[in-house]
């Protein structure tokens, strides 16, 4: 069964910078967004959602070698269809 999600912004952001809310280094929400579009689930928002992702996301640094930054990450959903932007 394919599910969507919603994300608060919060959770990408803490995923960017693999640190819980406390700022410990902590996988969970980065984790969280693999699963979701690793296990052929998708993402749904809308386009003032999808701006706060932008305008949240677009100025962190990318928090380890290897790894896409967040918003890479999800222009790269878009394009495969994991990301609905309504």
């Amino acid at each position: 069964m394919t599910l969507q999600f919603i994300l608060d912004e919060n959770t990408l952001i803490l995923a960017q910078k693999q640190e819980n809310d406390r700022g410990a280094y902590d996988l969970t929400c980065l984790n969280l967004l693999n699963g979701i579009l690793e296990g052929g689930h998708s993402l749904v928002v809308d386009y003032v959602l999808w701006a706060k992702y932008q305008s949240q996301l677009s100025g962190l640094p990318q928090a380890s070698q290897g790894f896409p930054h967040i918003l890479r990450a999800l222009n790269g959903a878009y394009s495969v269809g994991k990301l609905d932007v309504r």
